[in-house]
């Protein structure tokens, strides 16, 4: 009998000790910038960055502005718009039943065009 409560406060004992993690006690958390200083750096600015809006269909086909179009032309309309606008990314919009090899195999493609302002939209 004493070893079948011993078992169960066992079990207690580490299943609160599980609970009771992830706490940082005294933790400073940053503030943000207040008036009188510098708030370029430390913010973003108000309004969001441009944004030029591509989408995957359901059959894997590039839609830019409503059209179907190929990647060469997407591409050419890419470094147009990111020359033009310095603060700019491009959204990628994708169909829920592709797969994501297909996915990242164009965000791969777009990134070699785009960099790090090339991202990927994603919706519940």
């Amino acid at each position: 009998m004493i070893d079948v409560l011993m078992s169960v406060l066992t079990f207690f004992v580490i299943m609160a000790m599980n609970m009771t993690g992830g706490v940082v006690p005294n933790l400073a958390l940053p503030e943000l910038a207040t008036e009188g200083t510098n708030t370029d750096a430390a913010t973003p600015s108000g309004s969001p960055p441009p944004e030029l809006n591509v989408g995957l269909d359901a059959a894997g086909q590039i839609v830019f502005n409503g059209n179907v179009v190929d990647f060469a032309t997407l591409e050419m309309e890419m470094t147009t718009f990111l020359a033009t606008e310095p603060e700019g990314v491009v959204k990628v919009k994708a169909d829920r039943n592709l797969k994501y090899q297909d996915i990242d195999s164009f965000l791969v493609q777009l990134a070699e065009v785009g960099g790090d302002r090339v991202l990927l939209v994603i919706q519940k």
